[in-house]
């Protein structure tokens, strides 16, 4: 297969099956659960990642920091005291190790279960909301960026 294409189905195929996600709001909003066929369509994209937040969205806890102008929005997954991970809003990044080996470097996983937790928990609102000014919502980012710093995941 040569470059071009592999290029094309790598962007298609990753927007296409977050794509589902706006097709699986609509169908919880109408049904007050997920059909069959729609999980199904998300695990044939996302595999055991998507069958790992199914199950993480009923042990975790889902905090979504957003501003008062609800412009800017990130959302902390929280497994444990010690194992928490921070998603950007629509952005398909995590910084767990799953995503760096799976996703990044082999290129098996569209995505991790904790990004893929945090479009479930949108869904079926399982989400814990708290409203900062920008002051404190940038103290709150340098606080997670320091923390990344001081477990070797970054350097700052």
């Amino acid at each position: 297969m040569d470059t071009n294409k592999k290029m094309l189905i790598k962007s298609f195929i990753p927007t296409k099956a977050f794509n589902l996600f706006k097709e699986a709001e609509s169908s919880y909003k109408q049904q007050g659960s997920f059909s069959n066929k729609i999980l199904e369509n998300l695990y044939s994209y996302f595999g055991e990642s998507f069958a790992d937040a199914t199950e993480l969205l009923e042990k975790c806890r889902i905090i979504q920091y957003t501003t008062t102008d609800s412009l800017r929005t990130v959302y902390e997954v929280s497994l444990t005291s010690l194992e928490q991970y921070l998603i950007y809003d629509n952005i398909n990044y995590c910084p767990c190790d799953d995503f760096k080996i799976q996703v990044l470097e082999l290129n098996n996983n569209i995505s991790c279960k904790h990004v893929l937790v945090v479009y479930l928990a949108k869904i079926t609102s399982n989400v814990k909301v708290e409203k900062l000014n920008d002051e404190l919502f940038s103290d709150f980012l340098n606080m997670q960026l320091n923390r990344l710093s001081e477990c070797g995941d970054i350097s700052v």
